[in-house]
């Protein structure tokens, strides 16, 4: 109570509005939501659903940006592929984020999938010697990616 006092903001006020979506926008949107529909059940159908909830989070906030305004999706930072990973700050700097431990690690020791995330090279390696497989006894690929 005392930092709120501290900043002496005003008081918040929420206002709810509820704007119709032209023709166009809702055409959009449909598509956009079968699109999503069809990777959220290939990710129920492989039994990866837990192990993409970075995936799932982004694709619902591209249905949300598609709500917000169709060019958000068409002209934003991610529209040359919506398939392509978050960028992400580290990218920037001599470091990364391993896609299995979270921790960083720094480019000369890490390991690239062909999907572009990146990994320890000890833990990539013990990932493919205990790496699950799928119903039809398939090694799984990218631990991020499924």
């Amino acid at each position: 109570q005392e930092r709120a006092e501290d900043v002496k903001l005003p008081p918040m006020t929420v206002k709810i509005r509820r704007d119709p979506l032209t023709k166009e926008e809702k055409d959009f949107y449909e598509s956009l939501f079968m699109q999503t529909k069809t990777k959220f059940d290939a990710f129920v159908d492989k039994g990866t659903l837990l192990h993409n909830y970075a995936h799932i989070f982004d694709l619902l906030s591209r249905l949300r940006q598609a709500v917000d305004h169709p060019y958000l999706i068409v002209h934003g930072p991610l529209s040359n592929s919506l398939d392509a990973p978050l960028p992400s700050s580290s990218r920037a700097t001599n470091m990364d984020i391993c896609g299995l431990c979270q921790e960083n690690v720094l480019l000369e020791e890490r390991v690239v999938s062909k999907c572009h995330h990146s990994f320890h090279r000890a833990c990539v390696e013990e990932y493919i010697n205990s790496a699950p497989t799928d119903q039809e006894g398939e090694t799984l690929g990218c631990p991020v990616c499924y």
